[in-house]
Formats: C-alpha cells, sequence, structure tokens
C-alpha cells in the first residue's frame, strides 16, 4: 500500500511461519539491510541500544542533521533496514585522491555546529563516520549510537579536538589547512549556542 503524506510505501510480509511484518520504506529511496550479530547473554543492553539509535536518528532528522532513516528493525534476527546514503567516508575518499570541496566542509562544519547547538555531542565523530558524495555535494552522519544530550562543555571541545587530529592523518598537509578553514567557517556560520564558548577554549 501506498500512503501519500511522505511518499511512504507500506509493504506487508508474511513469511513461512504466516508472521506478518510491516515494513515502511521512502518512495524513490534505496535501502539498505545491515545485520547484527545478537548475544544472547547481551540480548536486553543491545536491545536498548537499538531504541537509543532509533530515538536519536529521529531527533537529530527533527533538527536537520543529516543522518540516515531507519525504516525496520527485527531485533530477534538482528535485521536492520536503513535508508542507503550512497557516498564514501571522508577519510577513505581522500585516500582515493578525490578532491573534498569546501562547500562540503563547510556544510560538515555548521551540521556539527547545530548538533552541539542543540545540546548533542556525536562521541564518534571521525573521519569515517562522515559519508561525503562529491557528485550531489550532500553529506551524511553516521554511527550514531552513542550520540548523547550533554550540557558539559568539554564534551563540544574534545569532539573538535579529536576530529582535527584524525582530519590531520587522512587529509594531506596541502589540503589541511583549507579544508579545516572552511570546516571552522561553517561551525561558526549560525548563531549556534556553544559555539563562541567552544572557540574561545
Amino acid at each position: 500500500s501506498y500512503c501519500a503524506d511522505g511518499g511512504i510505501f507500506k509493504i506487508a510480509y508474511t513469511d513461512q511461519h504466516g508472521q506478518l511484518t510491516n515494513y515502511f520504506i521512502k518512495k524513490n529511496s534505496q535501502i539498505e539491510k545491515r545485520y547484527l550479530l545478537i548475544n544472547p547473554f547481551r540480548r536486553h543492553k543491545q536491545s536498548h541500544q537499538l531504541d537509543h539509535n532509533i530515538d536519536i536518528q529521529q531527533k537529530l532528522r527533527q533538527l536537520g542533521i543529516p543522518v540516515p532513516t531507519t525504516f525496520y528493525i527485527d531485533k530477534a534476527r538482528g535485521i536492520i533496514i536503513q535508508e542507503y546514503f550512497d557516498g564514501l567516508p571522508l577519510d577513505q575518499a581522500n585516500k582515493q585522491a578525490v578532491a573534498v570541496t569546501e562547500e562540503i566542509m563547510r556544510g560538515i562544519g555548521s551540521a556539527l555546529g547545530m548538533l552541539h547547538h542543540y545540546n548533542y555531542a556525536h562521541k564518534d565523530f571521525y573521519p569515517q563516520h562522515i559519508l561525503i558524495n562529491l557528485k550531489s555535494r550532500d553529506f551524511c552522519f553516521i554511527d550514531c549510537e552513542k550520540t548523547r544530550y550533554t550540557i558539559n562543555l568539554n564534551d563540544f571541545i574534545k569532539e573538535l579536538h579529536i576530529f582535527s587530529l584524525l582530519l590531520s592523518l587522512t587529509i594531506s598537509n596541502r589540503q589541511l589547512h583549507n579544508l579545516w578553514n572552511n570546516f571552522m567557517k561553517g561551525y561558526q556560520s549560525g548563531e549556534f549556542h556553544y559555539v563562541q564558548q567552544v572557540l574561545s577554549q
């Protein structure tokens, strides 16, 4: 069935045991099917982590942070169906000699500034957790499982510091200065709460 609101497809699937499962998939969206290794001794904790991941993804998307949408989770079988983003991790793009544009870096910085503005720290903000598509100039933050609400300024400072160090290991020296400057221009581009306090320290 098809719901016109938001262009969502609802797919009803019945397995060999007669169990009905509904999948909700965005129209014209590519999907990615991922498998999780379910540890029977950690099932409750893993279930809680999945719930947190879905909750945080929804909140970040509402705030305008580019993260993939998760359409369906089967906790028992460890299956996640989520939106597919066609892009390379920032560190791999550089290794393949693909030029990372100034515009993309400003966008990434602006998105992180907005994240901090709303009191969220990604907690895993590494170059390999930023996917970029150089044709469309879109980007996406992934692996948001550790993202947490925080009012601790040091969480934001540490996030910037670690990202700058890792970026220096993945970007050539001749590109680094220019890309980092554009990233910081994006980070300071909005009237984001905390940004000036972070920069002052």
